[in-house]
C-alpha cells in the first residue's frame, strides 16, 4: 500500500507540475499578443509619403542631393538622413502593403522593449511584462516612423554598456563603432546615444572616485583604465558616423532641427509636454512609479540607471518626441526596482485559471480594439485617408481634372501629396520646416498664408503666383479668397479639403 501511495502522489505532483507549465505558457504567450497588439499602429504619420517616395527615388538613383518634389524650393541641397530606413520601408511595402509596415513595425516596437528591459539581466524572465509598461508610456510617440530605428540603437546601447561593465570584457566595446555607423545611416537620432554614453561614462567615473580603493573589486567597479577605453570607442563610434552619404552635413541637418525655432515652437511633437493629455499622465505615472519604488527599497538601487532615468526625464520634458526615448531608457532600472512585484504578479498568473482567463480576455480586448477595428485603416484608401484627415477625394478630382501649375498644400499634407499625387509638386511637406535660403523661409511663408490677415495672405499668394490651394474647410484662406471673387473660384469640397 505504500507503494502504490507513493506512485499517486508522484502522479499528482507530475499533473500539476504539467498545468502549471501549460499555464505559464499560455500567459507568456498572451503577453506577447497584449505587447504585439498594443504596438500595432496604422502607418498614418504624415510623413509616411514623402519616406516611401524617397525610399524608391533611393532605390532608382542613389540618395538624393537636392530637393525633387517641391515647386518653392527644388534643388534645395536637403539631408535625407533616413535614407536606409526609408529603402526598407519601401521594400515592406511593395511586399506587403501599410498593413504589412504596420505589422513588421509592431513586432519591431516589441522587440525594443523588450530588449532594452533585458539589460537589466535579473529581468530576463519577465522582460515582456516590463515591454508593455515601456510601450504604454511612449504609446502616444510610437509607431510607423524612422524613429522607431533609434530606439533600437538606445536598446542595444544600453544592452551592449550593461554587459561590458558586468563582464569587463574589452571586444564588447569594439561593437561601438560598428552601431554607430549602421545607426547613423538609419536615423539622425544617433546622437542621442552619446548622450547615453557621456552620461553612463560620468555616471561610472563617480563611482570609481567614490567608492574605497579596498572595496572596488569587490563591487566590481569598472577601473579608469576601462574608463578610458570606453572614452576612445565612443570616439571612434563619433568618427564611424561620418561615413554616410552626406558626410559631416548630417551634423548640420541634425543641429539646425534642435535649434530652430520653427520646429521647436510651431510642430507638435517639438513642442514641450503640457500635462494636459494622455502622454504626459502616461509620463507622470511612471515618474510616480519609480519614486514609488525606491523609496519602498529604500533606494537600493543601480545609480548609473538612476542618473541615466533622471537625465533623459528632463530631456522628455522638452519635445514629445523624446517620451519614447525616455520609455526605453527608464526600463533596466524598473526591470531592477519592480523585479519583486513582478515577480509576484508572474506568479499569480501563471499559477491559477482565473489569472489566465483574466489574461486573454485582455488579450481579445486589447487585440479587437488596435487590431482588428485598424486593419480596414491599412486596406481601404479612402477609409485610410478620411480617419488620417488626407484630402484623398481632391486628389481624385484633380486627377480627373488637371488644373493649375502652382499648388499651396497643407503642411502636414505634403508627404501624402508626394506619395499619392507625384503628378503635382507641392508647396511644402514635413521636410522643409528647417528650409531657407538668404531670399526664402518657406515656413515661415506658409504660417503666414495660413493666417487669418487678408492682405499677408494676397501678397503672398502674388508673391509665389500660386493657382491652385488645397487646404482643410477650417482655415481662415477660405474665407479670404471667398472674398476674392474676382481672382479665386472653389472647384472642390468635401469634409477633408477644399
Amino acid at each position: 500500500m505504500a507503494l502504490k501511495f507513493g506512485k499517486t502522489v508522484m502522479k499528482k505532483s507530475r499533473s500539476k507540475s504539467l498545468s502549471h507549465s501549460v499555464l505559464f505558457w499560455i500567459s507568456e504567450i498572451a503577453l506577447w499578443l497584449i505587447a504585439f497588439a498594443a504596438a500595432f499602429k496604422v502607418a498614418g504619420d504624415p510623413d509616411m509619403g514623402w519616406h516611401l517616395a524617397n525610399g524608391q527615388y533611393t532605390l532608382q538613383n542613389w540618395v538624393q542631393r537636392g530637393d525633387v518634389y517641391s515647386w518653392t524650393m527644388p534643388n534645395y541641397p536637403w539631408v535625407s538622413h533616413e535614407w536606409l530606413t526609408e529603402v526598407f520601408m519601401v521594400w515592406i511595402n511593395s511586399a506587403t502593403g501599410l498593413l504589412g509596415l504596420s505589422i513588421i513595425f509592431g513586432i519591431l516596437i516589441v522587440f525594443i522593449f523588450w530588449l532594452a528591459a533585458r539589460a537589466d539581466q535579473r529581468s530576463k524572465s519577465n522582460s515582456i511584462l516590463l515591454a508593455i509598461v515601456g510601450i504604454a508610456i511612449s504609446y502616444s510617440i510610437i509607431g510607423v516612423r524612422p524613429q522607431m530605428l533609434t530606439l533600437l540603437g538606445v536598446a542595444i546601447l544600453l544592452n551592449l554598456l550593461f554587459a561590458w561593465r558586468r563582464t569587463q570584457n574589452f571586444r564588447l566595446l569594439l561593437w561601438l563603432p560598428v552601431l554607430f555607423f549602421v545607426w547613423a545611416n538609419f536615423h539622425a537620432g544617433f546622437a542621442s546615444g552619446f548622450i547615453i554614453l557621456a552620461v553612463f561614462g560620468i555616471a561610472e567615473f563617480l563611482r570609481w572616485i567614490f567608492t574605497p580603493a579596498q572595496h572596488r573589486k569587490l563591487q566590481k567597479v569598472i577601473s579608469f583604465r576601462h574608463l578610458l577605453q570606453l572614452a576612445g570607442l565612443s570616439f571612434a563610434g563619433l568618427v564611424a558616423t561620418f561615413i554616410n552619404p552626406y558626410g559631416w552635413r548630417l551634423y548640420e541637418e541634425l543641429w539646425m532641427t534642435l535649434t530652430k525655432p520653427g520646429v521647436l515652437n510651431r510642430i507638435a511633437e517639438w513642442l514641450p509636454i503640457n500635462f494636459h493629455s494622455l502622454g504626459s499622465y502616461n509620463l507622470m505615472i511612471g515618474a510616480a512609479l519609480i519614486i514609488i519604488l525606491l523609496t519602498v527599497n529604500r533606494f537600493k538601487v543601480d545609480y548609473t540607471k538612476l542618473t541615466l532615468a533622471i537625465v533623459f526625464f528632463f530631456i522628455a520634458l522638452t519635445s514629445w518626441r523624446h517620451l519614447a526615448l525616455l520609455a526605453v531608457i527608464i526600463l533596466p532600472l524598473l526591470a531592477e526596482q519592480l523585479e519583486p512585484i513582478v515577480l509576484r504578479i508572474a506568479d499569480v498568473i501563471n499559477k491559477t485559471h482565473l489569472g489566465v482567463i483574466a489574461l486573454l480576455c485582455t488579450v481579445g480586448l486589447v487585440c479587437w480594439w488596435q487590431i482588428y477595428l485598424k486593419i480596414p485603416d491599412s486596406t481601404n484608401p479612402i477609409r485610410y485617408a478620411i480617419n488620417n484627415d488626407y484630402p484623398y477625394g481632391a486628389i481624385e478630382y484633380l486627377k480627373q481634372h488637371p488644373t493649375g501649375e502652382r499648388m499651396f498644400n497643407e503642411y502636414n499634407w505634403g508627404g501624402y501629396l508626394i506619395w499619392q499625387f507625384p503628378e503635382k509638386k507641392v508647396f511644402i511637406d514635413g521636410r522643409m520646416a528647417i528650409w531657407e535660403t538668404p531670399t526664402i523661409k518657406i515656413f515661415d511663408d506658409f504660417q503666414s498664408l495660413m493666417g487669418n490677415h487678408r492682405l499677408t495672405t494676397t501678397n503672398l499668394l502674388d508673391k509665389w503666383d500660386i493657382d491652385l490651394v488645397m487646404v482643410s474647410p477650417k482655415r481662415p484662406i477660405n474665407d479670404i479668397l471667398g472674398l476674392e471673387r474676382n481672382s479665386w473660384m472653389m472647384i472642390y469640397k468635401d469634409n477633408q479639403s477644399i
